[in-house]
C-alpha cells in the first residue's frame, strides 16, 4: 500500500469523519471549500436532446460496449463498469507502459459504420458541442469570464462513455471504505492524461424513475482529511463541471446504491494528443521510413561505414529503432490484446491497424538487413559507431523483455475463463529466435562489460557461463554458436577471457 494511502486510512479511521449531503444545512459552507465544481439539473438540455441521447447510449450498449482488463492486487478481473471512447477520428487514451489502450470511435464516423451507428456517433459529436457551451456557462458562474488558456480547454476532443449496472456488479462493487457513503461504483480517483487546466463536463443518464435512484459524484481534498467530503445526489439528465484545476486538486468517486437503475456517464475532456492520435504515429512511421529507404541507398552505394561519421544519422537510426519498439507495444499489441469483439467493433481502426502492422514488419525487416550488413563489415568499426551499436542493442533487449511480458499476461489463467471473443490475439507474430540472434550479432562486436566476469573456463563450442552484475542474472552462452571469426579464445593459458574482433 502505498504510504500516503496508508496514513490517509488511519487517520480517516481514526476521526470517524463525516460526508456531507447537498440537504444538509451545512452544505452551502463546506461547498465554498470546493471551488470549481458546478451542477446543472436536466432542464439546461432540451427534452428532445434527452430523447436522441437516450436513443444513442441504448443503441452504443448494444454495439460498441467493452469491459477492460484491470489488475485487483496481483490479480487480473474484468473491470466492473463498461466502457468505450468517441472522439475526434484518431483519439486513444491510455498509458505508455500498460496493457491497455482505448481506440476511440470517430465522432465523424463517415463510411465506416452502418446507418444507425452513424446516427448515434453524430449524437455524441452534438452533445460534445454542447457540453463545451454549458462548460463555458459554468466558468462564467463559478469564476467570471474565463482567460484564454481555460477557454481553450473547453474545447472538448474526447468523451469516456461509462455504463454501470449494479445489480449484475454487486457482489464485485465494494463499499466505499473512507466514509461509508455507499458503493463505489468508479473508486476515488483524478482523470488523467488530459492537458493541463482541462476542465471535465459530465452528463448523466440512468434508467428508471429518478426516486428508484440514487447516484451521487463524491468529492473530497487530495491527500487530507480535514475538509468534508460532499456528496451530490444526480438525476437522469443532469450535467456536472469540474472545471479548471478542480480534477487536479481534488479526488472525486462514483457512489450508487442497491436497487438503482443502470447508469450511463459520457465524460468530456480535452485530451493530450502527443503520442496518442493515429496522425502522431503516422509521423513516426515516415520518419522511419525515411532513414531505412537512406540506409537501403547507403548499402548499395558503399557510403554506409562513411554516412555513419554523421552524429545526426547515427541519432536517426537508433530513433528508429525506438519508434518501431512504440508502434509494436503501445499500438499494436494494445490493440490486439482486447480480443476478436474489440477488432470486430472497431470498424474504424482494424484496416489501419493492419497497414500499421504491416508497415512495422516490413520496416523491421530493413532495420534488421541494415544491421546484418554493419556487423558483417572485415574492417574496424569506429567508437561512435560502436556507440549506436550499444544503443540498438539495449533497445532490442528491451524490445526482448517486453515480448516475453507480453506473452506471460496473454498466457495467465485468467484468460481461459473469458468468452473467447475477449481473449488476446497474439499479434504481431514474431520469430523470438531472430530477435536473439540479432541481438548476439550486435554483442559479439562490443567489448564485454567491465562487470562481465568469467566463472569458469572450457575450450571453444561448449557452453561458458558467466555473471552480468549490472542485470543481476546468470546467463548461458555457446560461444560456437556465434559467427565464425568474430570472437578469438584464448585458451591456452587459461587466462580470463576477452573478446575481440579479427583483422
Amino acid at each position: 500500500m502505498d504510504e500516503r494511502v496508508r496514513k490517509l486510512w488511519e487517520e480517516v479511521k481514526e476521526k470517524d469523519i463525516p460526508f456531507i449531503l447537498e440537504e444538509d444545512e451545512s452544505f452551502p459552507s463546506h461547498r465554498q471549500n470546493y471551488k470549481g465544481f458546478q451542477h446543472f439539473t436536466r432542464n439546461k438540455i432540451k427534452d428532445s436532446d434527452h430523447l436522441v441521447m437516450a436513443e444513442a447510449l441504448s443503441h452504443l450498449r448494444e454495439c460498441f460496449l467493452q469491459q477492460l482488463v484491470t489488475k485487483v492486487g496481483s490479480s487480473l478481473a474484468l473491470e466492473d463498469v463498461g466502457r468505450t471512447l468517441i472522439g475526434e477520428p484518431g483519439m486513444t487514451y491510455g498509458t505508455e507502459g500498460g496493457f491497455t489502450r482505448l481506440f476511440a470511435h470517430p465522432w465523424e464516423p463517415g463510411d465506416f459504420y452502418d446507418e444507425k451507428s452513424r446516427d448515434a456517433l453524430s449524437s455524441f459529436s452534438r452533445l460534445n458541442s454542447l457540453m463545451s457551451e454549458l462548460a463555458k456557462e459554468a466558468c462564467i458562474t463559478e469564476f467570471g469570464e474565463p482567460d484564454a488558456e481555460v477557454l481553450n480547454c473547453l474545447n472538448f476532443n474526447l468523451i469516456l462513455v461509462n455504463y454501470a449496472d449494479l445489480d449484475t456488479v454487486t457482489a464485485n462493487v465494494r463499499d466505499d471504505p473512507y466514509y461509508k457513503m455507499g458503493k463505489l461504483v468508479l473508486g476515488w480517483h483524478k482523470d488523467k492524461l488530459m492537458v493541463p487546466r482541462s476542465s471535465v463536463a459530465v452528463y448523466q443518464f440512468s434508467e428508471g424513475n429518478d426516486s428508484e435512484n440514487f447516484w451521487g459524484v463524491a468529492f473530497k481534498k487530495a491527500w487530507e482529511v480535514k475538509t468534508y467530503p460532499l456528496l451530490l445526489k444526480l438525476n437522469s439528465g443532469d450535467t456536472y463541471f469540474m472545471l479548471d484545476n478542480f480534477n487536479e486538486e481534488n479526488r472525486h468517486a462514483v457512489i450508487g446504491r442497491e436497487g438503482s437503475s443502470p447508469r450511463f456517464s459520457t465524460t468530456h475532456r480535452c485530451s493530450r494528443t502527443t503520442n496518442n492520435t493515429y496522425s502522431s504515429v503516422q509521423e513516426k512511421m515516415v520518419i522511419v521510413d525515411d532513414i531505412t529507404g537512406k540506409l537501403e541507398s547507403w548499402i548499395l552505394e558503399g557510403e554506409l561505414l562513411m554516412r555513419l561519421e554523421d552524429e545526426t544519422v547515427r541519432s536517426q537510426i537508433s530513433e528508429a529503432f525506438r519508434i518501431q519498439s512504440i508502434v509494436e507495444f503501445e499500438w499494436l499489441r494494445k490493440f490486439w490484446i482486447a480480443g476478436k469483439q474489440h477488432s470486430e467493433i472497431q470498424v474504424w481502426w482494424l484496416p489501419k491497424i493492419i497497414h500499421m502492422e504491416e508497415h512495422w514488419r516490413e520496416t523491421e525487416g530493413k532495420l534488421y538487413r541494415f544491421l546484418d550488413e554493419l556487423c558483417g563489415q572485415n574492417s574496424e568499426l569506429s567508437s561512435c559507431v560502436l556507440d549506436l551499436l550499444e544503443k540498438i542493442l539495449e533497445i532490442l533487449k528491451q524490445t526482448k523483455k517486453r515480448r516475453n511480458d507480453c506473452n506471460r499476461h496473454c498466457a495467465k489463467h485468467f484468460f481461459s475463463t473469458l468468452a473467447p471473443e475477449l481473449r488476446p490475439i497474439k499479434r504481431p507474430l514474431v520469430e523470438f529466435s531472430v530477435l536473439t540472434a540479432k541481438i548476439r550479432q550486435i554483442e559479439a562486436w562490443l567489448p564485454i562489460p567491465e562487470n562481465a566476469e568469467y566463472l569458469e573456463y572450457e575450450p571453444r563450442g561448449t557452453k561458458r557461463r558467466f555473471a552480468d552484475n549490472q542485470e543481476g542474472r546468470t546467463e548461458t552462452e555457446t560461444i560456437g554458436e556465434r559467427r565464425e571469426g568474430e570472437q578469438k579464445l584464448e585458451d591456452e593459458t587459461k587466462q580470463p577471457l576477452k573478446l575481440q574482433k579479427t583483422e
